[in-house]
């Protein structure tokens, strides 16, 4: 409704402010209009609009009184029309507004749903991922130490080996050149005895206070054969010997090759091992950092989907307030055009018979 409009009939409502019409007279042809204009009195507009019609037929009774009355009353109804339309277009904006926020937020809640899920999928596969990758970096590390004390003990027996070589090198030249001057003192010895094993059991008895004295002594009384028997056994220990010093040595160069080759190829596998520990911890941490992406993303939609669940009762809430207002709005306006159109139509037909309410209603607004 104008603002001019609306002043009208604040005015004219200040000046019947009357209580409720009580007509003193009406006959059986005016009952029905009276009766329906009577109820018009009922809302605050109706008796507004009443008053404003009497005023202006008190004011001017003629044709342009009525006139004016006809015109007055099209442009309420006109302003009511236009503020309905306004009104069903802010309405309409509205529930368009709100459908699509609506179907934002749904979209937001289902994409941020769809994360959610996504994440802690990933989540779930990475955990076990860093749980195999750190179980292998552990039996990998226990492999390397595994290898380190074999090397070790590998070094060890080197050492002891090395060592045991070295003493035996010293002593059998020295047990050589004894064997070789026992040989040459028996070789000057003439022989009483052929029973070499009697040679034998006499070096048992001398002792080692000065063994090749004893055996010079004792070889004195073989025989020549007996004699000739022992030195030739002396002569094959001596060879024997000395042979085993090229043996003996020929196996040092072949353990310390042996060993040489166990410690490259110790030397490789650690590498490899500490490249396979490398590339895992590398792997570790890449998961590492997924897993904490992930639980980012997690967090973040967890948080979205409420917030838009919040949003969206809100919006909601909003919405069907609107819608509430607008409906309450619009039959109050299709009321109050109601009414317009029943005065509009009886004073088009019932010209006299409104003329007389309005007169009767003056004259108990009057006493």
């Amino acid at each position: 409704m104008s603002k001019s409009i609306i002043a009208v009939l604040l005015i004219l409502n200040i000046a019947f402010s009357a209580n409720a019409v009580f007509l003193k007279k009406t006959n059986k042809a005016q009952f029905n209009v009276f009766s329906q204009l009577q109820s018009f009195e009922k809302s605050d507009f109706g008796k507004k609009l009443l008053d404003t019609i009497a005023l202006q037929v008190q004011n001017d009774s003629g044709v342009s009184g009525l006139q004016k009355v006809a015109q007055l009353l099209e442009e309420i109804r006109l302003d009511l029309v236009r503020q309905q339309s306004d009104a069903d277009a802010v309405h309409n904006a509205k529930e368009q507004e709100c459908a699509d926020t609506i179907s934002n937020l749904d979209r937001c809640i289902a994409d941020n749903t769809h994360q959610r899920d996504q994440a802690q999928a990933e989540i779930e596969l990475l955990t076990a991922e860093i749980a195999r990758l750190t179980a292998e970096i552990s039996i990998k590390e226990v492999q390397l130490d595994i290898l380190n004390s074999r090397e070790n003990e590998l070094d060890n027996a080197r050492v002891r080996d090395a060592a045991e070589f070295q003493r035996r090198q010293q002593e059998t030249p020295e047990v050589l050149a004894a064997l070789e001057l026992v040989i040459e003192k028996l070789q000057t010895i003439a022989p009483n005895t052929n029973d070499d094993s009697l040679v034998l059991a006499e070096l048992a008895k001398i002792g080692s206070s000065n063994p090749i004295l004893a055996l010079v002594q004792v070889a004195s009384t073989f025989s020549p054969e007996a004699l000739t028997n022992v030195i030739n056994k002396m002569s094959e220990l001596h060879a024997s010997i000395e042979a085993s010093i090229e043996d003996d040595a020929k196996e040092e160069a072949e353990a310390i090759n042996e060993y040489n080759q166990l410690k490259a190829e110790i030397s490789t596998t650690r590498v490899n091992i500490q490249n396979s520990v490398a590339d895992l911890k590398t792997q570790l941490q890449q998961n590492q950092n997924a897993l904490s992406l992930q639980e980012r993303i997690l967090e973040e939609a967890i948080s979205n989907i409420g917030r838009c669940q919040d949003e969206k009762l809100a919006k909601l809430a909003e919405c069907e307030a609107a819608r509430t207002f607008w409906a309450e709005e619009k039959e109050s306006r299709t009321a109050e055009l109601n009414i317009v159109k029943q005065v509009e139509a009886i004073i088009a037909t019932k010209l006299d018979t409104i003329k007389d309410y309005l007169k009767e209603r003056t004259e108990v607004s009057d006493e």
